[in-house]
Order: C-alpha cells, then structure tokens, then sequence
C-alpha cells in the first residue's frame, strides 16, 4: 500500500512538473504542448512503474519486468519522437502548425510498440515457463548434495580427523555431483539409483569392515560417472 501511495505521488509531481516545464516553454496551451506533456508524463509513470515492480516481492516477476521495460523503451522512443518533431522541425510556438507527420510517427511507433512488447512478453512467458519445469530437477539435485554431505559427515565421525581414502572418494563424489546438470535428475530411475548408492554407503559404515565402505563409496562414484 505505501508503495502504491509513493508511486502515485510521484507520477502526479512529475506529471505537473512536465507540463509546468513545457507549458512555460510554449507559453501557451497547444496541441503541440499537449503532446509533449502526455507522452513526457506517461514515460515517468511507465518508469516509476518499473521501479515499484522491481522494489515489491507481490509483483515481481520475469513477465512483469520484461514488459514493463518494453512499454516503458517504446514510450521513451514516442517522447523523443514528439519533443524532437515539435522543437526541431518547424516554429514550436505556432499554435496553427500542421502535425500531420507528428501523428503519422505516433502510429507507426505505436505499432513497432506493440510488437515489441508482444515479443518481449512471449519470451518472458515461455522463460517463466522453462523455470517453472527446472524447479523440481534443482530441487532434486540439492537434496541429493545434501544428503552426499551428509554421508561425508557420517564417513569423518567414523574414520577419525585423518583424512582418509574413503573420504577423498566421498569428497570426490560430491564434487562430481555438482557438476552434474540438473536435469539428470529428472530421470528417477537415476535419482532412486544415485539416493540408494549412497544409502548403501551410510549402511556400510556399521561394518566393521573398511572394505566394505571403500567398495560401496567406489560403486557410488561409478554409477554417477555413468548417470551423468
């Protein structure tokens, strides 16, 4: 709600301060001054737009910003179009000019806008849409590295501050595991495999055995060479 408070505030300051500007520019009301102040004051609401998006957790998202910052360029490009059209080319003070060419500009942007904009919102849709499909294959990997790391935990209480053989492996492992793209473990069949590999380890930690562990860390290590 503040920022929605703030974001009006400001949009209505710097509406009245670009037309106070241009109006003490042209010294009169025109069509011409209108212009300039309509589109000046909706590139500022466009980009105070922008910056309460980016600053509100609500209305954040890939979508949003991607669109807003296609509208707010494409009114950006309209507010240069109109003040270099009016000031450049021709007497801006003439309340009786032509601005036939002004309007003409205005839909041919309009148009190139629209088109940008339509284009930027598809490939915000379809960006949000391809995170939305990786999120269970990074959720998948992350508890996989948890629970490697916890297996490396469970192979240093059991073997002593010394590093050992076994936990070079299982460090190995873990390191070869975050290299892997995440998308391997949208596979279950190799995330049901890699989860019960190294359960087999923590398994063998209970046998008195030291080969047993080595064996089982090395069969972990081949199978995510494998998978991977």
């Amino acid at each position: 709600m503040k920022n929605k408070l703030t974001f009006a505030v400001l949009f209505i300051v710097c509406s009245a301060a670009v037309t106070g500007l241009f109006y003490l520019i042209f010294k009169q009301f025109s069509i011409a001054m209108i212009c300039c102040s309509v589109s000046g004051a909706i590139f500022f609401g466009l980009l105070f737009a922008k910056i309460f998006v980016l600053s509100s957790q609500d209305a954040l998202s890939i979508k949003n910003v991607v669109t807003l910052r296609a509208m707010t360029i494409s009114m950006l490009l309209l507010f240069l179009w109109t003040v270099i059209y009016v000031f450049a080319f021709g007497d801006y003070s003439d309340a009786e000019r032509d601005l036939t060419t002004l309007y003409i500009g205005y839909i041919v942007l309009f148009v190139l806008a629209l088109l940008y904009c339509f284009m930027a919102g598809h490939s915000a849709s379809t960006a949000e849409a391809n995170n939305a499909a990786m999120q269970p294959c990074l959720s998948g990997k992350a508890d996989l590295l948890a629970l490697l790391q916890r297996t490396l935990v469970e192979v240093n209480n059991a073997e002593g501050s010394i590093q050992s053989e076994n936990q070079k492996q299982m460090s190995a492992v873990i390191n070869l595991a975050k290299s892997m793209p995440a998308s391997v473990f949208e596979n279950e069949r190799n995330a049901s495999l890699l989860v019960e590999k190294t359960n087999a380890v923590s398994e063998s930690l209970t046998n008195a055995e030291d080969d047993t562990t080595a064996e089982a860390i090395t069969k972990l290590l081949q199978t995510i060479k494998t998978i991977r």
